[in-house]
């Protein structure tokens, strides 16, 4: 390598300068697009993993005839005593229909201690305290809604018995997952109770804590021999869950890649057809002034290197600025979905080495190759044959 052969390939893109500012932005286009999807990709699994460290490491519901029913609160005491297990909580949660909107809350009971296994929950049982009596705290999303329906400092809920419960609106859930939380009402075990028509000793499921993850798969097995009507779903099957949610909704994203993959494909077919007559010629008539087949590939090789290293770049940095700065507008709405209450996704940046080179992979490789390969064919040429 030598200076000379930059200044040349500079030379070479500026004379075909219309072709190859073409190819930049292009190829620029395709890494924005591929990187912008990955770093999405990338985002939301951190989040998504991030979020199941609070959750317990199993989970034990009553299930009859494929239905799910309220568990009695004194199960407790039969799965405490099962080895490895160190802790186990009722709790009470399930989903309210707003028919207004026809729109689905997520409602979830907060007392105190039944729920010290996740920071954000205690801190909004600190704060609020015995204001939950009466009142309820809400995710965004839910508040945005409400007061979109008129319902700024309290909400009225229907009873099972048709009777109809107002609650005070005493605060705004605030949690670092809008993705989780979102749709979130919290509110007092009694009037959650009330709300769902549970009794007094029955909870939704137990959460079960276990200090050692080698015997969560040993216990999970035990409990249905405790009662045939109890399931254990362990913490590794709602991730599982939750990847298989978040890789359907990603599917729009695969067919872009597709595209993407395809537009890369023909660029390389185009280019490994056959060069120019003019491109030929310049191969031809400086292997006649001396240069060396050698020669030849590396200034190519330059050439081409510019121009899809360039692209990268370029694509890397309007990814950055499109997904972590502007929080990906159009594509993030594939994620928070069709729902009335849509969440306000923020990404934060969990981007790693190996992402960065696998878009490297999948766009600079391709393009050095279409253009090397044709241009070492025609070097190899007689010069005879093809200024002829």
């Amino acid at each position: 390598m030598n200076r000379y052969l930059f200044d040349f390939a500079i030379s070479s893109l500026f004379i075909a300068k219309k072709k190859n500012l073409f190819i930049f932005f292009m190829l620029s286009t395709l890494v924005f697009l591929v990187a912008s999807v990955v770093f999405i990709d990338t985002s939301l699994r951190y989040e998504v993993v991030n979020a199941a460290k609070s959750m317990p490491e199993i989970i034990v519901q009553k299930r009859i005839g494929q239905r799910l029913r309220d568990i009695d609160i004194d199960t407790v005491y039969k799965l405490i005593e099962i080895k490895g297990v160190q802790r186990a909580l009722p709790r009470i949660w399930g989903l309210y229909r707003f028919q207004k909107g026809s729109v689905d809350f997520a409602v979830i009971a907060l007392d105190g201690i039944d729920y010290d296994y996740t920071q954000e929950l205690q801190k909004v049982s600190k704060l609020y305290g015995k204001r939950l009596a009466k009142g309820i705290v809400v995710g965004s999303g839910v508040k945005q809604f409400l007061e979109k329906n008129y319902y700024t400092k309290y909400c009225n809920f229907l009873l099972p018995d048709g009777k109809v419960k107002k609650l005070d609106i005493v605060g705004e859930f605030d949690s670092k997952s809008a993705l989780f939380s979102n749709d979130v009402i919290l509110m007092s075990a009694q009037n959650a109770r009330e709300l769902f028509g549970m009794k007094r000793n029955y909870a939704s499921d137990i959460a079960l804590f276990i200090p050692n993850p080698d015997e969560v798969r040993s216990i999970a097995l035990k409990i249905p021999q405790i009662d045939p009507t109890l399931r254990a779903v362990t913490k590794t099957e709602l991730i599982s869950r939750y990847e298989s949610m978040f890789d359907y909704k990603s599917g729009f994203f695969f067919v872009l890649f597709l595209v993407a993959a395809f537009t890369f494909f023909m660029i390389v077919s185009d280019r490994l057809a056959s060069l120019s007559s003019a491109e030929k010629k310049e191969v031809a008539i400086l292997k006649a002034i001396g240069w060396s087949i050698q020669d030849i590939v590396k200034e190519k090789f330059i050439e081409s290197f510019i121009v899809a290293s360039g692209a990268f770049f370029l694509g890397i940095v309007l990814s950055l600025v499109y997904v972590f700065v502007l929080g990906a507008p159009l594509m993030s709405e594939i994620f928070s979905g069709s729902f009335p209450l849509r969440p306000q996704l923020e990404f934060s940046y969990h981007v790693e080495l190996r992402e960065y080179l696998f878009i490297f992979l999948m766009s600079v490789p391709f393009y050095l190759f279409a253009v090397i390969v044709p241009a070492w064919r025609a070097a190899v040429k007689d010069v005879d044959e093809v200024l002829r």
